[in-house]
């Protein structure tokens, strides 16, 4: 099965676009049963929002060559799980089991597509 370039934009654009809104709106609305600052939530969000940015650019604007920007995305989305992780780390002990859930969940999936995007590069 081929994984067409675009195809894999529009899924991190999906997805960053979920995240920016379950970090940004959601859970900062269940920040007590999270455990994370809103500060923190509102942080991940933007970065969220910049990466749907980035990939909606992408969708848009990129029609040859998509091997930089695809590598770039992968990169960005291993960054920001390492740094959500260090996160969780400073945040361990106000995690509640829900935030621990989610979180663990969230970079299992970003990890996934940034190795998704990485492949599609190199192909």
């Amino acid at each position: 099965m081929t994984i067409k370039p675009k195809q894999v934009f529009i899924v991190d654009y999906l997805g960053a676009m979920l995240s920016s809104f379950l970090l940004g709106i959601v859970l900062v609305y269940f920040q007590s049963y999270v455990g994370l600052p809103k500060a923190i939530l509102y942080q991940l969000a933007i970065i969220a929002l910049v990466l749907m940015t980035y990939s909606g650019l992408c969708i848009l604007l990129i029609k040859k060559n998509h091997k930089p920007f695809l590598i770039t995305i992968g990169i960005a989305n291993i960054v920001y799980c390492i740094g959500s992780l260090y996160i969780m780390n400073t945040y361990f002990a106000e995690l509640t089991i829900l935030g621990l859930s989610y979180f663990i969940l969230e970079k299992g999936i970003v990890l996934t597509l940034a190795y998704l995007e990485i492949k599609t590069a190199l192909k």
